[in-house]
């Protein structure tokens, strides 16, 4: 109402008070806009928090128990690495630009694994990609061409982990989605041959 006023006194909130809103930058008061009615994975959530966690500089020290299982090898059968994989798999010639986009995924890693949504975006990836080629691209590596391993590759791992973001922080490309893939390579999680 016009002419009626508002008297605060006293008050301790142990920051900024206000009768409204507070627009200055030395406040906590923070509002998300966020409408997740369409997402079909958790990750539009994890980006709201992600960038939240980077406005306030919210680190973690350790990873998650999922993210810390998949920097740990897992040998399976005595070929160790990306590049021991794909020499066993008569794909050495693809060796260079397989380090290249290993090399992407691990700095987009690298640059975003100090904060818990992140991690929390990298174990679901991750994950999501290793149990997708158990389930859909393993059972059918015998006897099956390059090519149609590549289309494997392509059709339930790379793409699918493309789509996933698209926005926010961070944005995912092929490039980097088939750099997960050979980072999971590296860790011996992933492998061409059956």
């Amino acid at each position: 109402m016009i002419g009626d006023t508002t008297t605060q006194k006293a008050i301790e909130a142990g920051r900024d008070n206000a009768g409204g809103s507070i627009t200055n930058t030395n406040s906590n008061n923070h509002v998300f806009n966020v409408n997740f009615a369409d997402e079909k994975s958790p990750i539009a959530a994890w980006m709201a928090l992600l960038a939240e966690e980077i406005k306030t500089n919210q680190h973690v020290s350790d990873f998650i128990d999922t993210l810390q299982m998949y920097h740990e090898k897992h040998s399976h059968d005595g070929i160790d690495g990306l590049e021991a994989k794909l020499t066993h798999s008569g794909r050495s010639g693809e060796t260079s630009l397989a380090l290249r986009k290993k090399e992407l995924f691990t700095r987009l890693l690298a640059r975003y694994s100090m904060f818990d949504s992140a991690q929390q975006i990298f174990a679901y990836l991750l994950s999501k990609v290793e149990q997708d080629f158990r389930s859909y691209v393993l059972p059918n590596l015998a006897g099956s061409s390059a090519a149609e391993i590549d289309h494997l590759f392509g059709d339930y791992l790379i793409a699918p982990c493309a789509n996933e973001i698209k926005s926010g922080v961070f944005c995912l490309n092929a490039a980097i989605a088939t750099g997960m893939v050979y980072w999971l390579a590296e860790q011996c999680y992933i492998r061409w041959h059956a």
